[in-house]
């Protein structure tokens, strides 16, 4: 976990989050950059920076690649 800027509070670093009622963060699927669950369909954003090779845009919380690209998992 991460404190805040404030340091009021602490947060899951990215690819991780934070199960309701427990104090510790678990890994996001690996397709996912951020999210509420350990699912892959529980993205809550994506990996999608031209650029690098990755290709992905979020639907109904899942990370799809775009079109003419595939995924290499």
């Amino acid at each position: 976990m991460v404190k805040t800027q404030d340091n009021s509070s602490c947060v899951c670093a990215i690819q991780y989050y934070q199960p309701v009622g427990s104090a510790g963060c678990v890994a996001c699927n690996p397709s996912c950059v951020t999210c509420n669950g350990p699912n892959a369909n529980n993205c809550t954003s994506c990996d999608n920076v031209p650029a690098f090779g990755t290709n992905k845009i979020l639907v109904n919380g899942a990370c799809n690649c775009i079109d003419k690209y595939y995924s290499k998992v």
